[in-house]
């Protein structure tokens, strides 16, 4: 599997509730659902 790596530049919408302890942790904003998208 191809490694990429994407910027997600924006506020709250963006960060949206993410837990800044756990690196792993997308919040609930557009990095979850891309992430989900992409892992389909």
């Amino acid at each position: 599997m191809k490694k990429i790596k994407l910027l997600f530049q924006g506020d709250s919408i963006t960060d949206a509730g993410r837990n800044y302890a756990d690196y792993h942790d997308l919040g609930n904003g557009y990095p979850k659902y891309a992430a989900q998208y992409i892992s389909e």
